[in-house]
């Protein structure tokens, strides 16, 4: 969980070059702009940004040149233009949930931004695109995964980097037809027990040279916690 940081740009994260953020939480961060994190040219995937706030643009994102985010959740942030996000010169929203952010859950700089198979209001022009409300299981418990009802549910594109990766509680992409929009898969326990193999459960790396890092340590804690947090709510 990377909370509670202030920066000028990218208040939880500001990353570049090829980067690979993976499974991360990002909560109370503010910043100028990017409150959550400030990406160029780097991809965000199966991450949660709530409650970040930024002066200027990007609430809980800033999507610059060549950025990109995939399956990331993106609810209760606040900015002057783009509460959720902002995107710019290149950038690529997909599979993603836009909403409930102050001020706009989008904003965009560029004809050449594109969003496909994403949950967003007002309605944004891309394949796949929704504006019907994410349906979380409990919100107000800062528990954002999609309840039983969701329209996220089946509704994401299959992209090539889900073959062997998880969600945020660890939960094989994609479970059903095809996976869900946002960082969390839907899991009932039907879909849990037709499940076989082994899945890589985070990943935080830097593509320079090739080498992954080995940073999976503190998102594992992240994941154990919100499977406790999974299981005690449902007793």
């Amino acid at each position: 969980i990377i909370a509670e940081n202030r920066a000028g740009r990218g208040g939880g994260a500001r990353v570049m070059d090829q980067s690979v953020v993976f499974n991360t939480v990002f909560h109370g961060n503010t910043a100028r702009d990017g409150a959550g994190i400030a990406a160029s040219g780097s991809r965000v995937r199966n991450a949660l940004f709530y409650l970040n706030r930024a002066d200027n643009s990007g609430g809980g994102a800033h999507c610059g040149p060549g950025g990109a985010m995939d399956n990331c959740t993106l609810v209760f942030n606040e900015a002057r233009r783009g509460g959720g996000a902002w995107c710019e010169d290149g950038a690529l929203v997909r599979n993603s949930i836009l909403y409930f952010n102050a001020r706009g859950n989008l904003a965009r700089r560029g004809a050449d931004v594109r969003v496909t198979h994403s949950c967003v209001t007002p309605h944004v022009p891309g394949t796949g695109n929704i504006t019907l409300p994410p349906r979380f299981d409990n919100p107000s418990a800062d528990d954002f995964r999609l309840a039983p009802d969701s329209p996220c549910i089946d509704a994401a594109a299959t992209l090539t980097w889900m073959a062997r990766a998880t969600d945020m509680d660890g939960t094989p992409r994609a479970l059903g037809r095809a996976p869900d929009m946002g960082a969390f898969e839907f899991a009932s326990a039907a879909l849990l027990g037709a499940v076989t193999g082994s899945y890589d459960v985070c990943t935080l790396t830097n593509s320079a040279g090739g080498v992954p890092e080995p940073l999976c340590l503190p998102v594992t804690l992240l994941l154990a916690a919100l499977q406790y947090k999974k299981r005690a709510s449902a007793r």
